[in-house]
């Protein structure tokens, strides 16, 4: 209408420029506030719990700087092209034509960004979906120990006035167990070298005798341990017995193996009563116990052989004690017990059994949460664009709405329009998002655990998810067009 009463061609174009220039603008100032206060909020959600995650989110001069460069560019740039479009008609038809037939060209490429912000939700939909369930496999994954009801006391035995090998140690070790075990509350308590966690030791040990094959050398882990840690720390007895208080230091030298090692030492024989080398000195194998998680969750099974403490003394500060009831009540009386036997081993800290195991998969939910907060952010601003875009089509075609209605359309007729095309956008960008989700998942397959990347219930449920929330952002125009008067459509303008 402009053009045809003799508006230039470039005012037009200076003009929706700068319209979009400054909606651009107001975006971008927007975005710098939601982008603070959504640090904030993500700061907050990834330092939940046990993890603590320092971040600068505090955005500075460069920052701001760059924002409005970008909110510049995007409004020339996604300005331009739209004015370009609208300024270059053949008058004629466009004077002839109605709204509704200009709508739908227009709407063209804000139909097609749509499907494509579906495509992209559900891409990181189906990835939160993989991280959040990798992280519930990990955590109720079986450890093969107690993790619930065990307190673990970390005690500094290195500056107590005791050399390393004072054979007076193992005895405070017992006189502690006893005291502690002996506090009502406590069921029992154990001295160990190391527990779960990356510090642990591996040597190499060499079985003596008829073993099914060759001279050979087998890489262990190995701990140290009073004879109540089984009991403690819940690993099941397989085979013999575990160690009691017979296993002194003039006793002969025994050990434990785990089901693990005990394959890899004494493959296709029993190992009860069989030898090894550690060292220069052979070690008899009285027992086996079941396998557990040593270092981390995910790992698989290795070899591991239990020494008892009374036979290797030394520095032992891990302290585990089986609890019944609440382990905050409990802890200042197992304190002042440590102490009342040996002042000059210091409590440093103390944590749960669960709270050690949960701190080994801070990145595991680093990454689901991470994942979880840009999926829902992508999937809101998903929703967003399509009510956007179907706003814009009812508005546009209110007209042709009326006639409808007044021809005899029923307001259902007109509600199911509205979401008809609302699920062939959906199916679109399903259509896309769901093969290149099933593309890229193995990319992603190292951090999962017991998951395929194209795991069909996560991909139906993150594809059922976004179906939901884009079929109720489309709801609200849609009853709005089903709710037009058609004679008052009939006069819009």
């Amino acid at each position: 209408m402009r053009l045809a009463v003799g508006s230039g061609r470039w005012r037009l174009i200076r003009q929706l420029l700068a319209e979009s220039v400054l909606l651009a603008l107001m975006g971008g100032a927007g975005g710098v506030f939601a982008a603070w206060w959504g640090g904030q909020a993500l700061l907050k959600m990834l330092s939940r719990g046990p993890d603590q995650v320092t971040l600068a989110i505090s955005p500075d001069a460069r920052t701001l700087g760059f924002t409005l460069a970008l909110a510049l560019g995007t409004g020339i740039l996604f300005g331009l092209a739209p004015a370009l479009r609208a300024t270059r008609v053949d008058l004629n038809p466009a004077l002839k034509e109605g709204k509704g037939a200009s709508g739908a060209r227009r709407g063209t490429l804000g139909k097609a960004l749509v499907i494509g912000q579906v495509a992209l939700s559900l891409l990181l939909l189906i990835g939160a979906g993989l991280f959040l369930r990798t992280l519930r496999n990990l955590a109720v994954i079986d450890t093969g120990f107690n993790r619930e009801g065990v307190l673990l006391f970390h005690l500094d035995t290195d500056y107590s006035g005791y050399k390393n090998e004072d054979p007076r140690l193992a005895g405070i070790y017992r006189g502690i167990e006893k005291r502690v075990a002996a506090l009502p509350g406590v069921k029992s308590a154990s001295f160990s070298q190391m527990n779960f966690g990356p510090s642990q030791w591996t040597s190499s040990i060499e079985p003596l005798g008829d073993t099914g094959g060759a001279h050979r050398l087998v890489m262990s882990n190995g701990n140290t341990i009073a004879p109540s840690y089984f009991d403690v720390m819940g690993i099941g007895q397989v085979l013999g017995r575990v160690f009691n208080d017979g296993d002194t230091e003039s006793a002969p030298k025994v050990a434990v193996l785990n089901e693990h090692a005990a394959k890899a030492l004494f493959p296709g024989v029993s190992p009860l009563g069989r030898q090894f080398l550690q060292g220069s000195k052979p070690v008899q194998v009285i027992g086996v116990v079941k396998d557990a998680k040593y270092v981390s969750v995910r790992e698989k099974p290795r070899n591991m052989i239990y020494f008892p403490v009374a036979q290797r003394a030394g520095y032992y500060g891990e302290l585990a004690v089986k609890i019944a009831g609440d382990g905050s009540r409990l802890t200042p009386e197992i304190r002042r017990a440590i102490a009342e036997v040996e002042p000059n081993f210091p409590v440093v800290s103390i944590d749960t059994m669960s709270q050690i195991v949960n701190n080994t998969l801070s990145r595991e939910r680093l990454i689901a949460r991470l994942s979880a907060f840009f999926g829902i952010l992508a999937l809101i601003l998903a929703c967003v664009g399509l009510y956007g875009i179907l706003s814009y089509g009812v508005a546009r075609r209110t007209g042709e709405i009326g006639i409808r209605m007044a021809l005899g359309a029923s307001s259902r007729a007109v509600l199911g329009m509205v979401l008809g095309e609302t699920a062939w956008l959906l199916a679109i960008g399903l259509a896309i998002g769901i093969p290149c989700a099933l593309a890229l998942g193995r990319l992603v397959q190292s951090l999962l655990y017991e998951l395929k990347a194209t795991d069909a219930a996560t991909v139906a449920a993150a594809a059922l998810t976004m179906s939901v929330f884009a079929m109720l952002a489309a709801w609200f125009p849609a009853r709005r067009a089903a709710r037009v008067d058609p004679m008052a459509a009939l006069r819009y303008e």
